[in-house]
């Protein structure tokens, strides 16, 4: 026997901490529920409190206005249809748990505690974090749905086999995975395996929106018993998703396919909770299956476009500022702001000295002109003059030296943060990985500023990425001056930044096998790459670690974004 299940996806940006804004959120997202006659509503992991809550996780206060919440959701949920299924953060007896809330037309059912911990994945479970000790199964007229959170689904094949044993032909997925670049299909076929796996559907409700480095996905997809997508959500949108899925009504099984191909798994102990309701109407819905991005750098743009976007606007900031140089991360990055944030609120200043050529100066001023954005030029020569009579009775500061060279980025630091702290304006950084990884920056410098939006793109990437927006934008904002002059900080005559690295062509793929891949040197070299670029860049690399710790935080997009990931000390001699 079957029977048809209307299961909706209420695909959520919340704010950490802003439990009335988000408890206001769910509360939409129930009546909307309401209105297209949802048997069951699932929310994102996490939605009530937020993501990423560190020490808020053992706040006493944030405990009890949590619970306070709570009670309103209920409340509000009087005379309502769906089963709602949510996370939330819960506590006990000085233990904190990642947990899913049900609550039905008015009364609290119950919870569970997310049992896969890992602190150190996906922005989502801090340290404090203890694991839930039993399944739960939702029995909703018949219909048998369990409920995993987050890496559950992953790595507790023995609870998805309880699961399975106890007649679970739904499971209800709480989640909220990140953004990796090129992986960001994965989901889908992790999802497409599990389902298959267990004859199961998969109600997948993935978190979406900015968290600080974090940039959550969305994506949520709705499958039915026999592993056919029904309805895939908005990619790095909010968004509301529905389906109809005809489930088959099981009894407790004697056999599981686990045990039928010899695995054996200790049997968790499973809470049953009876939903005794019916929706009364079933309008109409369409149910639809979003495409996913075009092409990688549009990904990447969508993401960073709602990283930078929510950074912004969660931080209560009304405007960036940043440099321009002239240069393509600058433009980039200019750009970036404008299709995240509207052209005005940014602002670019220009600081040119004797060593910026009328070209950087022109292309500057093209960009800006172009996107429409307000400028300040600001020349810095005499500002650079002024450390030169500063230091003449302690020793001269010659034409090119170091010391002239990292003044120069540490007074268009001091100038841009000025205006930070006049205007409130956030201060843009525009370094990008593949320098960061080496070194190629000035400590309190041009990495000094309140936000890194492509901290995590290579050098190629960089340049994609000005396509894209050019693309996006409808014109050519960043012209193919700024594509084809060589990369140059202009901190003394004729410089390039081949003066001091390898060409990125080089630097871009060394730098993902030495960090992302965790490849030595040796093999490396292995790999084709010419040895003396090789030693090059990890010798950058490894020196460099301290300036890397000081950088201020930008969205991820890979496995290793220097966000804090990697491991290597800054005091350290065995390599």
């Amino acid at each position: 026997m079957k029977k048809t299940l209307r299961v909706a996806v209420s695909q959520l940006n919340t704010i950490t901490g802003a439990l009335k804004d988000n408890a206001k959120n769910l509360e939409q997202g129930i009546a909307l529920g309401h209105e297209i006659g949802a048997d069951a509503l699932i929310f994102p992991e996490l939605c009530l409190n937020g993501l990423n809550c560190q020490e808020l996780s053992k706040n006493r206060a944030f405990l009890k206005e949590t619970r306070r919440s709570i009670d309103e959701i209920i409340q509000f949920s009087k005379g309502k249809q769906p089963l709602i299924v949510f996370g939330f953060l819960d506590a006990e007896e000085n233990r904190y748990y990642n947990s899913a809330g049900f609550i039905q037309n008015g009364k609290w059912l119950g919870s569970y505690r997310k049992i896969a911990i890992c602190p150190e994945n996906d922005g989502v479970d801090t340290g404090f974090f203890s694991s839930g000790d039993e399944g739960i199964l939702l029995n909703i007229e018949g219909i048998k749905a369990g409920v995993v959170i987050g890496n559950d689904l992953w790595d507790r094949y023995d609870l998805l086999s309880t699961y399975d044993r106890y007649g679970v032909c739904i499971l209800f997925h709480l989640s909220a995975f990140s953004f990796l670049a090129g992986e960001y299909t994965e989901t889908e076929q992790r999802l497409f395996s599990r389902s298959k796996d267990f004859e199961m559907g998969i109600v997948h409700a993935n978190a979406i929106g900015g968290q600080d480095q974090w940039i959550f996905t969305g994506n949520s997809m709705i499958f039915d018993g026999r592993s056919r997508i029904k309805a895939r959500g908005k990619m790095l949108e909010e968004d509301f998703v529905v389906a109809d899925i005809e489930l088959p009504l099981r009894g407790r099984k004697t056999e599981t396919g686990a045990i039928r191909c010899g695995l054996r798994f200790q049997e968790w102990p499973v809470n049953r909770i009876d939903c005794d309701f019916s929706a009364s109407f079933k309008p109409e819905i369409n149910s639809k299956i979003f495409d996913y991005p075009e092409d990688e750098s549009a990904a990447i743009c969508s993401a960073l476009q709602l990283s930078l976007r929510d950074y912004v606007g969660k931080n209560r900031f009304e405007k960036v500022v940043l440099g321009l140089s002239g240069g393509i991360d600058s433009a980039v990055v200019a750009a970036l702001s404008v299709s995240a944030l509207g052209r005005e609120r940014v602002i670019g200043v220009l600081m040119p000295t004797g060593y910026t050529s009328d070209t950087s100066i022109k292309d500057a001023q093209d960009l800006a002109d172009a996107l429409q954005i307000k400028t300040l030029t600001l020349p810095i020569g005499d500002v650079l003059e002024s450390y030169r009579q500063l230091f003449e009775a302690e020793f001269e500061i010659n034409t090119g030296d170091l010391c002239e060279q990292n003044l120069q980025p540490r007074i268009r630091a001091n100038t841009l943060l000025a205006l930070s702290n006049r205007y409130g304006w956030l201060v843009l950084t525009t370094g990008n990985k593949s320098e960061s990884a080496c070194g190629y920056s000035t400590l309190f410098g041009d990495s000094a500023g309140g936000f890194a939006p492509i901290k995590d793109l290579y050098k190629y990437q960089v340049y994609a990425l000005g396509k894209t927006l050019n693309k996006l934008l409808g014109t050519q904002v960043i012209t193919e001056s700024v594509f084809n002059k060589a990369p140059t900080a202009e901190l003394y005559p004729g410089q390039t930044d081949q003066d001091r690295l390898p060409p990125y062509e080089e630097v871009d793929p060394i730098v993902r096998l030495l960090v992302e891949e965790r490849y030595s040197a040796d093999e490396i070299i292995k790999e084709g790459f010419r040895e003396e670029s090789v030693h090059k860049v990890c010798e950058l690399y490894i020196r460099s670690e301290f300036k890397r710790h000081v950088n201020p935080i930008g969205p991820k997009l890979t496995k290793v974004s220097f966000n804090g990931e990697q491991g290597l000390p800054i005091t350290q001699r065995w390599v």
